[in-house]
């Protein structure tokens, strides 16, 4: 009678960890805390999205009606001197901030995760290139699988 042979384990190997949650190795992947197995990954990829401005833009109308007001008291109220000139100036230095931020503001990337037939977004981050690097790596632990 034969005796079944014992299958013999893969070794598991580092590919790539840091000091945050993330480990990629050839037979699972940790990132953001939760832990993925390299076989239930079908595809990696890099999205950009568009960063929130909605309060910029609010920042940049409040400075512009700061700006109206100003404005019409200079024409309603014209016997005030020079004080229709403050709120101008406030509403101004409001709307410039205002659009000075939304010139500012940098997309936020994110490595996405195909998993049984659904696409998980798994980690977030303003850096593409190591967002890059990451997903060069997990196409990497894949290879091994």
């Amino acid at each position: 009678m034969m005796q079944p042979q014992p299958q013999q384990q893969q070794q598991e190997i580092v590919f790539y960890q840091d000091a945050s949650p993330i480990m990629i190795t050839s037979q699972r992947l940790v990132l953001g805390g939760q832990t993925y197995l390299n076989r239930n990954v079908s595809s990696v990829n890099l999205t950009q999205k568009a960063p929130a401005k909605g309060f910029f833009f609010t920042l940049v109308i409040i400075g512009f009606i700061t700006v109206l007001v100003g404005l019409g008291m200079m024409v309603f109220i014209p016997n005030i001197g020079f004080l229709y000139f403050l709120p101008m100036l406030a509403g101004l230095t409001v709307a410039l901030v205002g659009i000075g931020l939304i010139n500012s503001a940098t997309p936020i990337f994110a490595l996405r995760l195909g998993l049984g037939g659904a696409e998980k977004e798994v980690l977030t981050s303003k850096d593409y290139n190591y967002l890059g690097a990451v997903a060069n790596t997990i196409n990497v632990a894949l290879t091994y699988r």
